[in-house]
């Protein structure tokens, strides 16, 4: 409302100073609406009819250069928050799935786990990121996980269903039935794994 209000004043001024001899001054009754623009205080503008069209025109551009960058601004915030809801969802969906999931780097390191991973090893998600399984598990365990994962990696040939097991607190072992699948980037290089895992004990223990 405002803008508009300035561009019809100032279509009332050119046309009120078309007759008028240089140089022209601005009325008392528009240059409040001026100064107090949007995108700040307008120019006082002075001087032949000429000038003061080619002032008008350089405003208007103006406002059209700052609604734009405006309008960008808006769309990469709007997109910046659809991202930060699409990560929330996910980090919810991925905590709330009893087994394990999890990804890692080509050095089999954790760069995402769920809850379920992190509570079975005594930490909490973010404790374990950056961390490998020779720093969370026995070392014989470990090296039976990076091995079979740095196989995955080297060969791109996922892992499927394979039992293995991890000692929780107190040494209780716990059989997984687990799945790991190489992770690529968007041109198509493998630049970790991830992987998923389904507590079977009950089944083995009747086994």
């Amino acid at each position: 409302r405002v803008r508009g209000k300035i561009v019809n004043l100032a279509a009332k001024f050119v046309s009120e100073v078309a007759a008028a001899k240089p140089p022209v001054t601005v009325p008392a009754r528009i240059w409040p609406a001026m100064k107090n623009s949007p995108t700040g205080p307008l120019p006082l503008p002075t001087g032949t009819r000429s000038e003061l069209a080619d002032a008008l025109e350089t405003n208007r551009r103006l406002r059209e250069i700052l609604e734009r960058q405006l309008a960008e601004r808006e769309a990469v915030e709007a997109e910046r928050q659809a991202w930060t809801e699409e990560r929330r969802l996910l980090r919810a969906m991925i905590d709330h799935v009893p087994d394990y999931l999890f990804a890692k780097d080509r050095q089999s390191r954790f760069l995402v786990a769920n809850k379920a991973v992190a509570a079975d090893l005594g930490e909490t998600p973010g404790d374990i990121l950056g961390k490998s399984d020779l720093e969370l598990h026995p070392p014989a365990l470990a090296r039976g996980f990076y091995a079979n994962e740095q196989q995955v990696m080297r060969t791109c040939e996922p892992i499927l269903d394979h039992e293995e097991y991890v000692l929780l607190r107190g040494e209780e072992k716990r059989w997984l039935s687990t799945s790991k699948v190489p992770l690529r980037n968007d041109t198509g290089a493998i630049v970790g794994l991830v992987g998923i895992s389904r507590d079977v004990t009950l089944r083995k223990l009747d086994e």
